[in-house]
């Protein structure tokens, strides 16, 4: 009997709990512009808040439940491998965050940090109240193509009695409270809006594409999001009519829009800017974009597209 009851508690649990969200937090920026004296708010800027808001949003994600949080470390590691050489040029995060099989990718802003005065005199007596406010901007991308998917705001406020015979200073930890406050206000319709384009997403297809050049490493861009350099070995894409586009200084820039269906793997050759008449004579006769199907069985060529 006690048997049973393990096997029917650990079915429940099963069913119970769905496969925590994997979530990719980027970075939090600061968009708050705040021209007041510092000594009005304890020397807290939006700056040094702001800078606190990754942590901020890691915390809020984790109590929030169901959420498995990527390794901020990993993803620089898989950013940097996908770096041109010798490029300063930002990588879009995608590659990276498919590499480590991110459901979404979140990004947090301070949008504003408020202070307030209210004045209150009751006979003969005077007291003061500050208001601070609190507001940030919470925003979802895809994993597969960058694009916003899902944006919701949050705010918290704080009130602190002032009078002559009782002053309240107001410190970081104040602060910073009411930024996780803020950033937990703004979660739960983020996570409902998220699940429900996840399961929907389960309905789409997905096919992979591998892309290489005859000049690697070469720019990709992918429905115009950078997704990384050549050569690109099996990026998940939905299934569809898509725009690839490749560069690289000293070559002209290849775009094609190409329908795919299923799993594809791109050999495009690069044109230098200058060349001979002959030399280009010569490419422009040999040029051509092959787009071979059958990965992983035996490539077949099924198109060449005239460039």
């Amino acid at each position: 009997m006690k048997k049973i009851l393990l096997v029917l508690i650990a079915c429940i649990a099963c069913t119970t709990f769905a496969q925590p969200m994997k979530v990719l937090v980027l970075d939090f920026e600061n968009k708050a512009n705040l021209n007041q004296d510092k000594a009005l708010i304890g020397g807290i800027t939006a700056e040094s808040l702001a800078a606190k808001g990754f942590e901020a949003l890691a915390e809020g994600l984790i109590s929030s439940g169901n959420v498995s949080l990527i390794d901020r470390r990993d993803f620089m590691k898989q950013t940097e491998a996908v770096q041109p050489e010798g490029s300063d040029l930002k990588v879009s995060f995608i590659r990276a965050a498919q590499t480590l099989n991110a459901d979404i990718a979140l990004k947090g802003a301070l949008m504003s940090l408020s202070p307030s005065k209210k004045t209150v005199s009751v006979g003969g007596v005077t007291s003061e109240s500050l208001i601070f406010t609190v507001r940030v901007t919470l925003e979802a991308l895809s994993t597969h193509d960058g694009n916003i998917i899902a944006m919701k705001s949050g705010k918290a406020s704080t009130s602190f009695r002032q009078t002559d015979v009782q002053q309240t200073t107001i410190g970081e930890d104040d602060f910073y409270d009411m930024l996780l406050t803020a950033i937990n206000d703004a979660i739960p319709a983020m996570m409902k809006d998220l699940e429900a384009r996840l399961e929907l997403a389960k309905n789409y297809e997905k096919v992979t594409v591998s892309i290489k050049t005859d000049a690697d490493p070469a720019l990709v861009e992918i429905d115009g999001t950078l997704v990384g350099t050549t050569p690109i070995e099996k990026l998940a894409v939905y299934k569809g009519d898509h725009l690839i586009t490749v560069g690289k200084p000293g070559y002209r820039n290849v775009s094609k829009r190409i329908m795919i269906e299923e799993n594809t793997a791109f050999e495009i050759p690069m044109l230098r800017t200058e060349l001979t008449a002959d030399e280009l004579k010569e490419v422009l006769e040999k040029m051509r974009l092959d787009v071979i199907l059958g990965i992983p069985e035996p490539p077949i060529i099924i198109k060449k597209i005239q460039d």
